[in-house]
């Protein structure tokens, strides 16, 4: 092969390694975002149990004020404004 031939297969193997590593970079990152989204679901359970609630009085606030939650779990979060 030539220097040419070998400069453009060197570059079209790096190009295929990128797409690689970027697809499972991306599935890894998507896994992580669900696993995420489980544990505050969870959390937003226990906590509205704590409090006598369910999802369906939440729902149904929400929906009465026009509102939309945004949750972000951290020790720092309260419901007692609920």
């Amino acid at each position: 092969m030539s220097t040419k031939a070998d400069t453009v297969d060197a570059i079209a193997k790096g190009i295929e390694k990128l797409d690689t590593n970027k697809a499972e970079s991306e599935e890894k990152e998507e896994k992580e975002a669900e696993a995420h989204a489980e544990v505050g679901r969870r959390w937003l359970k226990q906590t509205l149990q704590k409090s006598g609630r369910t999802e369906a009085d939440l729902a149904r606030r929400l929906w009465n004020s026009n509102s939309t939650a945004v949750l972000e779990v951290g020790s720092y979060c309260s419901f007692s404004n609920y």
